[in-house]
């Protein structure tokens, strides 16, 4: 698995150097979305669009607007997956860390 990191959080976490980083979206098979300004939002767009397996880290409900937004959008039928088909939400970084450690080898 190549990790694409995009977003910042104060104490970023020591495991994540573990992990093989992709230096941009095109070469990551897994794109992991922490709070960030217009670019990682459109890293996260970029990388819905592209296929890519996503995580967005909703820290502190800091992308709860935008999901409300895709939820909406799925619901009037503009889109027709649900967020959930196409990224994963966590509000917990263990829980990301678990899940990006139970995929490293893929």
């Amino acid at each position: 698995m190549k990790l694409f990191i995009s977003g910042y959080i104060n104490n970023f976490p020591e495991k994540f150097n573990e992990f093989e980083l992709a230096d941009n979206i095109s070469e990551a098979n897994m794109v992991l979305i922490l709070p960030g300004g217009v670019g990682t939002m459109h890293d996260l767009f970029k990388s819905v669009n592209d296929g890519k397996r996503v995580i967005v880290y909703n820290k502190d409900f800091f992308y709860t607007p935008i999901i409300k937004k895709l939820f909406e959008l799925y619901e009037e039928g503009i889109e027709l997956r649900r967020p959930s088909e196409y990224m994963e939400i966590e509000s917990e970084m263990d829980e990301i860390i678990k899940k990006l450690e139970d995929n490293k080898y893929e």
